[in-house]
């Protein structure tokens, strides 16, 4: 691909230059006078004009030709010059609109994968395991509603730590049920936690005793499977 676009370049470029230079030397070919619009020979009208008082009717004659001759060629070398800076004009356009096409972009952005790395998962494994006594503890004081909240809250602060990512597109009560999942614990269980949880943080009615004895019950449920499944350090 690289190869192409240096061959492109190149015979672009190749006329470009060369229409430069028959400019640079129409230029010098010049002399002082200017390349284009510059004053033409006139021709003499009258003997003094013609180079001398004593010449006579046929050096006049000669002066004459000579100096239209002169006009007609000086004509066309202002034509050709256009012509040349027309082209030179056109070239360098067209060298400009095709770099301009061909500039440098940055490439596409690598796709961002979610993924969950596995030693992390062992992490979670164990500080569950490793906490499960004090979310039960928690569980146990204070009014049901405010003990449930917590102990979710401290289950939430606890995976957190452990490494696995949250996912852009998760609410916090999904990150902590998608991880539990990935443990392979009893998604029964981790249902009613986090019912009971919504029910608690979102609710205005008043929980009673009923609703902290079935979270002690699924927290102790998924204890014991990580133990029964050798997820525990």
């Amino acid at each position: 691909m690289a190869g192409k676009r240096q061959v492109r370049r190149t015979t672009l470029m190749g006329p470009v230059v060369a229409l430069a230079m028959l400019f640079l030397a129409w230029s010098a070919a010049s002399g002082p006078v200017p390349l284009i619009g510059g004053s033409h020979n006139r021709i003499p009208t009258t003997p003094q004009e013609a180079g001398s008082t004593n010449q006579g009717p046929d050096s006049i004659d000669k002066a004459k030709d000579a100096a239209v001759q002169t006009r007609d060629l000086s004509l066309i070398g202002d034509i050709l010059a256009w012509v040349v800076l027309g082209l030179l004009f056109v070239g360098i356009t067209a060298l400009v609109l095709w770099g301009w096409r061909h500039r440098w972009r940055p490439g596409p952005k690598p796709a961002e994968i979610d993924f969950d790395v596995l030693p992390s998962d062992e992490r979670a494994a164990a500080a569950l395991d490793a906490e499960a006594d004090a979310l039960l503890e928690g569980l146990a004081s204070g009014e049901p509603r405010n003990a449930i909240v917590r102990c979710w809250l401290r289950l939430e602060e606890m995976i957190g730590r452990s490494g696995l990512p949250r996912r852009r597109h998760e609410t916090s009560t999904e990150y902590v049920v998608r991880v539990l999942h990935s443990l392979d614990l009893d998604p029964r269980a981790v249902g009613v936690l986090a019912s009971l949880y919504r029910e608690a943080r979102f609710s205005e009615h008043e929980l009673g005793e009923s609703a902290r004895v079935e979270a002690t019950e699924a927290l102790e449920r998924l204890r014991a499977q990580l133990r029964a499944l050798g997820r525990t350090r």
